[in-house]
């Protein structure tokens, strides 16, 4: 049997199969359309860690438990052309296959603590307006620069022993 055998028969013969891909996309609001930007937001935000329990119920749905990781390979790829034709060389796994955000799952006292601390960094004044990281006259960076970097990572260090974890979590943090 050829390699590509069981994803034609996946695609082509179990409609089911990519209506199920399209609607997990939906469900946890991914997009090919997001711009870069959108695209980390939705993977910081934590969202992608529920593509993987929707993968895991769909293929358990569909009886093709085998093919979890393929599942999440179609759901990561742009694989459909606009005349409704499936590209299967477009099927590929995603860099983010096995990599899980750990901060995802750390709940509402760690993204409370990241929350109040940017909006503390963007109060900071320079001048009477106050210093953002997308303010364009480029206060922000040269606060940052010139003591920001330093008082940043000195609160991810506060922020995570107040939160009772250890240091390492500061990167996750910042």
């Amino acid at each position: 049997m050829a390699s590509t055998a069981l994803e034609r028969v996946l695609h082509e013969q179990c409609t089911e199969w990519g209506r199920s891909i399209t609607d997990a996309r939906a469900a946890v609001g991914f997009s090919f359309e997001m711009s870069d930007e959108k695209r980390w937001k939705w993977l910081a935000s934590g969202d992608h860690a529920k593509t993987e329990g929707i993968a895991e119920k769909e293929v358990r749905r569909l009886g093709v438990e085998d093919f979890y990781t393929y599942y999440l390979s179609c759901f990561y790829s742009k694989y459909k052309l606009p005349s409704g034709i499936i590209d299967f060389d477009a099927i590929k796994g995603p860099p983010w296959v096995s990599f899980k955000c750990p901060a995802a799952n750390y709940g509402p006292k760690w993204h409370r603590s990241v929350q109040q601390a940017r909006a503390k960094v963007c109060g900071r004044s320079s001048t009477a307006q106050a210093v953002t990281p997308d303010d364009d006259s480029g206060a922000f960076l040269c606060w940052f620069r010139s003591k920001g970097a330093d008082e940043i990572a000195d609160m991810a260090l506060q922020r995570v022993n107040k939160l009772g974890m250890g240091d390492v979590n500061s990167v996750l943090w910042l």
